[in-house]
This record gives structure tokens, C-alpha cells and sequence, in this order.
């Protein structure tokens, strides 16, 4: 299943392209999906994002900035936590505790037809 999801997932000039539809991850508020290895302009990355709500996504940089774990979405707390390590972010990106000491970059996302089109 992996596999042909990754096809559905498109990368032009600065824009990455996001099929909403292919993850029961995102189906309901409050779910998440990290995406791992995807290229947003110049920069590959692996990517968290978010359903806030219906119409709203938030797009992170899913790697901790100190031991480079996948961070996971709590919901309960709205925050980003680290499995390794405790590393925590709010929902800016700020690193709000340790021991990372970076926060995680932010990306613009804008919702056109169920697709997610992610840029810097």
C-alpha cells in the first residue's frame, strides 16, 4: 500500500502536492500522518500533518531537532512530543522542553479539491 501511495504524492517547483483522500489518518479533526522523505522545493524532508478540522491542515517538519525521531500529534495536549527523548513543541513549532533546543520548521498548506498543496 505504501508503494502506490507515494505515487499520488507530487512535487513541483516549491510545491508538494498531497492526496488528503489516500490517509484514514485524516479523515477526522484531530488526526495525523507523518510522511517521511518527500522534497518541497530544494529541501527534502519528512513532514506531520495535522487535521485541525475540516478545512484546516497544519504542515510540520516531522523530525526532532535532537536525535532527528519522527514526532507524533497529541491530541489531547495539541502538541508535538518526541518518542526518544521528550522533546516537546506547541503548536508554533516552538520547542517548549527539552532537550531539543530547535524549534521544527512550519509550512505554508493551502486545501484545493482534497489535496494539500504544501510550500515553504
Amino acid at each position: 500500500r505504501a508503494n502506490s501511495i507515494r505515487h499520488n504524492i507530487e512535487s513541483n517547483g516549491n510545491t508538494l502536492t498531497v492526496n488528503i483522500d489516500d490517509y484514514d489518518e485524516l479523515k477526522e479533526a484531530g488526526g495525523f500522518k507523518v510522511i517521511k522523505e518527500v522534497t518541497i522545493g530544494e529541501i527534502t524532508d519528512s513532514i506531520i500533518i495535522v487535521k485541525k478540522s475540516d478545512t484546516e491542515y497544519l504542515v510540520y517538519s516531522s523530525v526532532c531537532r535532537h536525535k532527528k525521531c519522527n514526532v507524533k500529534y497529541k491530541k489531547d495536549r495539541d502538541l508535538f512530543v518526541c518518542p526518544c527523548h521528550g522533546s516537546t513543541y506547541d503548536m508554533s513549532g516552538k520547542v517548549i522542553k527539552g532537550p531539543s533546543q530547535g524549534d521544527i520548521p512550519k509550512y505554508h498548506v493551502k486545501v484545493n479539491n482534497n489535496k494539500l498543496e504544501i510550500s515553504i
